[in-house]
């Protein structure tokens, strides 16, 4: 990690506080800056932030002179999100510190202290790019400058909402152009603020200069894949901002300090139990006796030898394109798809990645759960598996004492920031990971990083904007360094849908060679008997009545509950 000089900028000659658990006992701001660098070195390495921030450099720059300080403004957002509470009113009201009690600084909130530290970023880091002599250092010229400064605007818009919800990113450089902001160093440069060495750059003669650049800067002087990567980059630096300041808080107020991450463990012992599974070597006797004996394919190899088809074609696809990020399994109901997405998830695993497994619904989340125990046994799915959706209470580590203040405080982080090897969830929670601007939202998006994700009955979301969702997983895929398996039975061409046309691997080819057979195509019929004449609740009795003698199971839906109760 680069070495960062964040002490440049304040002076020492007085007590900063950052934290504090009584009066007696307090975390000094440099103490609480230091645990989050210590953080963010842990977070740094585990989720190979330096190779996610590389990608995201090389769509904007055509040199490598500029990567050392695309990464200093990254990490000082994290370093800087705090040092607003250097804002007087913040010390003596929430700190407690005698020595600052008749300060205030008029265009603060009260006590704020988000909207002061991006100030001090923003000031810090546009002196430098204004600074010729510092540009020659680096090697960065005109069209660089502006872009480094939209990324600097980006920080300082994270630091400013760092303990709230994102707006809609083209207010994003209004608020950080705002009136308050021109109120607030206006005062700056008039009075000294204690413990701060004072403004680099701005004052109230170049600020209102400088904002109106700001404005014209705005995002569309880029192509619109670089629109997009913006908002990954904010994103990104939003999740391990919040990541590394409530870690470090925990640390302080509980005395939980945290190694790994979410990612940290690996996940081989699941990829051999699947491998040693009954199923798995069903199929690899029939991929044996194929290449020994010359089986061919035919419409006579049932469902079974169907379904072997299927899970190897799919997986020697997989390994021809492996360089690839996005993958469409197009498979008929019935023919296995959930065991071939495992299998490919399983073989796209590396070392200490996450595996995603996304489904639309409640109920499939639960019905694959129970898969999984099937195949692993219950003891291995709880030490490496949570469900994350709004029914399934919060997954706890039974290694810590349950009595311990500790036990909750992790189960609740490891909840919030998604620290777990393998997910299981649904549509709404991982779009909510990928578009939402709730804080919640963003917390875990850290975890996309290096992961494996499957999507499951994709065509249930809306279809009005699958031409965006598929742009931009491929753009959080090339930038997170994600691989996508997107599954349906009834999904169009993926590559379609991509107005940049960009690669969607396919992973059935002949689609028409299962889709067509008999065993799948005549799987289901359909009877229009009941639409004949009117519908009533007493005929559908009868009927239903009438039909279960015939069959195991039997599925009734309705379009609202209330008919599905009264039918009941």
């Amino acid at each position: 990690m680069e070495e960062i000089k964040w002490r440049n900028i304040l002076t020492g000659d007085i007590p900063i506080y950052a934290h504090r658990k009584n009066d007696n006992e307090k975390e000094t701001l440099e103490e609480h800056i230091v645990r989050c660098e210590k953080y963010l070195q842990k977070i740094w390495e585990e989720k190979g932030l330096e190779t996610i921030l590389k990608n995201i450099y090389n769509q904007f720059f055509q040199k490598e002179d500029l990567m050392p300080f695309f990464i200093e403004i990254f990490q000082s957002a994290v370093y800087f999100h705090d040092m607003g509470k250097l804002n007087p009113k913040f010390q003596w009201e929430k700190m407690n510190n005698e020595k600052l009690k008749r300060d205030k600084l008029k265009s603060l909130s009260g006590s704020d202290h988000s909207f002061l530290s991006s100030i001090i970023y923003l000031d810090y880091y546009t002196s430098l790019l204004e600074d010729k002599e510092f540009r020659s250092e680096i090697n960065c010229e005109r069209k660089e400058k502006k872009i480094l400064e939209m990324f600097v605007l980006l920080g300082a818009y994270t630091i400013m909402k760092h303990h709230g919800d994102l707006d809609k990113l083209e207010k994003l450089i209004e608020e950080i152009v705002s009136p308050n902001m021109e109120d607030l160093i206006k005062e700056l440069q008039e009075e000294k603020l204690k413990g701060y060495k004072g403004l680099q750059y701005f004052n109230t003669e170049n600020y209102g200069t400088k904002a109106n650049l700001y404005r014209e800067y705005r995002i569309d002087h880029f192509s619109k894949e670089q629109d997009m990567i913006y908002i990954v980059y904010l994103r990104l630096l939003y999740s391990t901002l919040v990541s590394c300041d409530y870690y470090s808080t925990t640390e302080y107020m509980n005395g939980l300090e945290r190694n790994e991450f979410g990612s940290g463990v690996s996940l081989e012992c699941l990829k051999e139990m699947y491998n040693n599974s009954k199923l798995i070597k069903e199929i690899r006797k029939y991929e044996y006796e194929k290449q020994t004996q010359g089986i061919k394919r035919s419409l006579n190899i049932g469902i079974n030898g169907l379904r072997c088809e299927m899970f190897l074609e799919a997986e020697k696809n997989l390994k021809r394109e492996e360089k690839d990020n996005i993958y469409f399994l197009e498979a008929p109901t019935g023919s296995g798809k959930s065991n071939i997405a495992m299998n490919l998830s399983f073989s796209l695993l590396k070392e200490k990645e996450k595996l995603l497994y996304i489904y639309p619904f409640n109920t499939l989340v639960e019905q694959n759960i129970t898969n999984l125990y099937n195949i692993f046994g219950e003891e291995v799915v709880e030490k490496y598996v949570a469900v994350i959706n709004s029914i399934t209470p919060i997954k706890e580590d039974k290694t810590i004492n349950e009595d311990s203040t500790k036990y909750y405080t992790k189960a609740l982080l490891d909840r919030q920031f998604l620290n777990y090897p393998f997910i299981l969830s649904t549509h709404v929670s991982f779009f909510n990971l990928l578009f939402g601007n709730k804080k919640e939202d963003l917390f875990g998006f850290l975890q996309l990083s290096n992961s494996i994700v499957v999507l499951d009955e994709i065509q249930s979301y809306r279809i009005d904007i699958w031409g965006e969702i598929i742009e931009f997983l491929q753009i959080y895929a090339k930038i997170m360094g994600m691989k996508i398996i997107i599954m349906s039975a009834t999904l169009p061409h993926l590559n379609v849908l991509d107005s940049e046309g960009r690669k969607v691997v396919t992973l059935i080819q002949n689609r028409d060679l299962y889709f067509r057979n008999p065993i799948f195509k005549d799987r289901v019929k359909i009877s229009y008997e009941l639409l004949e004449e009117e519908a009533d609740i007493d005929k559908l009795y009868t009927h239903v009545k009438k039909s279960s003698l015939k069959k195991k199971k039997l599925l009734v839906t309705f379009i609202s509950k209330k008919n599905a109760n009264k039918f009941y």
